[in-house]
């Protein structure tokens, strides 16, 4: 079973420095609590293709996703 990982994504793995604790060290937070993002496991994929096919046969004739994930979007 595959679980997603963030490590590519700059917003959800990384930190940002927002301060100066009463001691006169940084202070971290992620960015993701900074800043008002979506969470990936939210998303849904859709899209729009110039070939005038639904999505599904776009992707599994331009090969852009794993065939896995071509036939999860195929529901």
């Amino acid at each position: 079973m595959h679980t997603p990982d963030y490590y590519g994504s700059f917003v959800l793995s990384s930190t940002m420095k927002v301060g100066l604790n009463l001691r006169g060290e940084n202070v971290y937070k992620p960015i993701k609590d900074v800043i008002n993002v979506v969470n990936p496991i939210d998303l849904c994929v859709t899209g729009w293709d110039i070939y005038g096919v639904n999505l599904y046969n776009a992707i599994k004739e331009c090969k852009v996703l794993d065939y896995d994930l071509q036939e999860k979007l195929k529901q």
